[in-house]
């Protein structure tokens, strides 16, 4: 459920992002149309409705990524996700004076927070609050895309509308940010007329110095308070590790002679990265892939935690048997247990969503047929080696078809002979008769 809400409150951030830079986009026209298009931004977004949305998705994303982090007991993580992270971590000291010195300056002093007063702002700024501001955008949108490359590239859609999803991520942000741009050098422009600032400023009721000052403050103690989370996140680490091994050690055997031991409390998936055993995970470990699934087995299986409703969610999409877990979800109580990775390494998203329970493994009994030709030695001794493969290929097509009507899968051609396998979704009794049958 945690996931779920990250999730969609990320799809209502991306939703605002987009409409913030279509907005900005309009910049490339003149700076009157940019001030006029944000007439239907602040109708979507500065209305009950939308400020709750915003707000609370904001607030749902940023603390459910803060429990993801603590939920996590290993930070090796693969290159996409430290990516996503650092850009999402640098949103706070990028983004906060930014909604600071707008929303919170509109609401404690009713500054009038459009693109007059902001742009005229950055004039009067710093290049360095410059540059804070137009590299904003372009890390919120990197860490957006990261993630939604990540969760939609499992989806059988995705892979036809890239061209055109590719398209729309090289070109919003370029065209906002351009905007903005252009919208900025109109403005130094009108303002190199006497007076233009100041009668700006006033128009717009821009703060007193005190004011501005008691803005920054509560801009620098949100960043303190979000580096303080943070760091006090990756501290507890160490501590919990440690509070954790009082409870007991997870033995996982892997076979090949590879083995993990670990405190409790980490998921499958954590000790397969720590231990350095390559593990299948495309969708890193948010359990929506199912490429990570395992078969549990060892003498405490028995000891397994049931599998969640997200877990089994997945699970029953792959026709996946009971001892078939996701290494991402399950985290083993103490004791001993043999782990079997059902995907390679290498597995990419066109597994996540195919089905094919016999790939499980397990036991079930089936009927073997074994045909090939009576004399094919001497047949073959006496005809040219055309004949022979035209023979074999005919002889080929008319076995797999009567085998594939009785209900028979074709396993394999051995030379001239033909295997064949009958019950695999069916009882032994009839897969007997349906291989006499063939």
């Amino acid at each position: 459920m945690a996931g779920r809400i990250r999730l969609w409150s990320g799809y209502v951030l991306f939703f605002y992002v987009v409409t913030h830079l279509l907005n900005h986009a309009l910049g490339l026209i003149s700076l009157r149309v940019l001030e006029a298009g944000r007439i239907w931004f602040v109708f979507i977004w500065h209305n009950p409705i939308g400020q709750v949305a915003l707000y609370g998705a904001l607030l749902a994303h940023f603390c459910l990524a803060l429990w993801s982090l603590y939920r996590r007991r290993t930070l090796q993580l693969s290159r996409w996700e430290w990516g996503q992270w650092i850009l999402g971590a640098s949103i706070v000291p990028l983004g906060t004076i930014h909604v600071i010195g707008t929303r919170l300056a509109y609401e404690l002093y009713n500054v009038e927070s459009g693109y007059p007063w902001v742009l005229g702002s950055l004039l009067a700024s710093d290049w360095t609050v410059v540059a804070r501001q137009f590299s904003l955008p372009l890390v919120v949108w990197l860490h957006a895309c990261i993630g939604l490359h990540f969760a939609w590239r499992l989806r059988p859609w995705y892979r036809p509308w890239l061209p055109v999803l590719y398209a729309f991520a090289l070109l919003v942000p370029v065209a906002g940010i351009a905007g903005a741009g252009i919208a900025l050098r109109d403005v130094a422009e009108l303002a190199q007329r006497p007076g233009f600032l100041d009668e700006l400023f006033a128009r717009a009721r821009a703060p007193t110095a005190a004011q501005i000052a008691t803005l920054y403050a509560i801009a620098n103690a949100l960043e303190f308070t979000a580096l303080g989370l943070l760091v006090a996140l990756i501290l507890a680490h160490p501590v919990r590790t440690l509070w954790q091994r009082r409870a007991g050690v997870v033995h996982l055997s892997y076979g090949e002679r590879r083995t993990a031991s670990h405190a409790t409390g980490l998921t499958v998936l954590e000790m397969s990265r720590i231990a350095g055993i390559p593990h299948a995970s495309v969708c890193g470990g948010r359990g929506r892939c199912s490429t990570c699934r395992v078969r549990m087995g060892g003498e405490d299986r028995a000891k397994l935690p049931p599998a969640s409703t997200e877990e089994q969610k997945v699970l029953s999409r792959v026709g996946a048997p009971a001892n078939v877990r996701l290494a991402c979800q399950l985290r083993p109580p103490p004791g001993h247990y043999r782990v079997t990775p059902l995907l390679p390494p290498s597995t990419g998203p066109v597994e996540a969503y195919r089905r094919q329970p016999q790939a499980h493994g397990g036991e079930h009994y089936v009927a073997i047929l074994f045909a090939d030709i009576r004399g094919f030695t001497s047949i073959s001794e006496g005809k040219l080696p055309y004949d022979v493969v035209f023979l074999l290929n005919r002889y080929f097509r008319a076995t797999g078809q009567a085998i594939e009507a009785a209900g028979g899968r074709v396993d394999k051609f051995i030379g001239d002979g033909v295997m064949a396998i009958f019950g695999l979704t069916s009882e032994p009794r009839t897969a007997c008769r349906q291989a006499l049958d063939a």
